[in-house]
């Protein structure tokens, strides 16, 4: 609680505070607390992706090495939320991942697959001069080889109902979803994942916590049950068919499945892969959605 006591001084009003609310509160969570506190006193934070300016409104989640906020164009007389992704980039190999997942939505253009907006990778901290957009299909590096490290910022839509599994944690007594609305969002997912199977790619990660909701009205055989279902978070995805010829090839395939898929939604074929077979992501996708839609 040390800390605590530098910031409110020494006095003995202040440190009565601090007992009191050391009586109540955890150290990490009253430290949580205060660090709240500082930051709401702090201006918003900015961001530029692609040259366009956004104000960072409130952190929504954050998993590994990237963070997702609530964000807002400014100036923006409209009020449109947006969804800001950052990603902490230390080695190449995460600027390959970042690279691939933007690349990949590029490619996309479906009403139940979450489009990519703007995708920018940066120096950090992030000078003009060292800041490069990335261009679709081509990769583009930045000139020079600097070692430092970068940052990567993906621009969504925002869906301020969030995931199914936040419907789901939210309503923990209650049915989360009628039989109907499991079948309008399984029908949308599978038209979703069409549209990616045709373009030669599989998701490889398809869960109810990578599932955005919208509520909509229900207009018949497109959006029935009352809700748009749209499938994000590509960087999970790869090309969709994989020849596997050996033992060592089969493995590794085994290992990025278990890197990057989640194991209660994973295909059979990812836990145990031949070892002279091609793995065709498509079924691995169906697998998991009809995981995502028992569970």
């Amino acid at each position: 609680m040390e800390p605590l006591r530098r910031l409110l001084g020494d006095g003995a009003q202040a440190n009565g505070a601090v007992d009191d609310l050391q009586s109540i509160c955890s150290p990490s969570r009253l430290m949580k607390m205060v660090g709240d506190w500082g930051r709401s006193m702090l201006p918003p934070e900015e961001v530029t992706v692609q040259g366009r300016r956004f104000q960072v409104q409130q952190q929504l989640g954050e998993g590994g090495f990237s963070y997702v906020f609530l964000a807002r164009e400014v100036p923006d007389s409209r009020g449109v939320d947006v969804a800001l992704k950052r990603m902490l980039i230390h080695e190449r190999e995460q600027e390959d991942d970042a690279l691939r997942e933007m690349e990949t939505m590029r490619r996309l253009d479906h009403p139940n697959l979450l489009p990519l907006i703007l995708g920018e990778i940066e120096d950090e901290p992030h000078p003009p001069s060292t800041s490069y957009v990335i261009a679709s299909p081509a990769r583009t590096r930045p000139q020079g080889g600097a070692g430092g490290p970068r940052r990567c910022h993906m621009v969504f839509p925002a869906y301020p109902e969030g995931t199914a599994l936040d419907r789901c944690v939210a309503r923990p007594v209650a049915k989360a979803f009628t039989p109907t609305q499991l079948l309008g969002i399984g029908v949308q997912l599978c038209r979703g994942l069409e549209h990616v199977h045709a373009l030669g790619i599989a998701h490889y990660d398809v869960k109810p916590g990578n599932v955005l909701l919208e509520s909509v009205m229900d207009d018949g055989a497109e959006r029935v049950g009352g809700f748009r279902a749209v499938l994000m978070d590509f960087g999970s995805a790869r090309i969709r068919t994989r020849a596997v010829r050996t033992r060592q090839e089969a493995l590794r395939v085994q290992e990025l499945a278990e890197r990057e898929s989640t194991a209660p939604f994973r295909a059979p074929e990812l836990w145990d892969c031949p070892s002279d077979a091609v793995v065709d992501g498509a079924p691995c996708d169906v697998w998991s959605l009809g995981c995502a839609l028992f569970s």
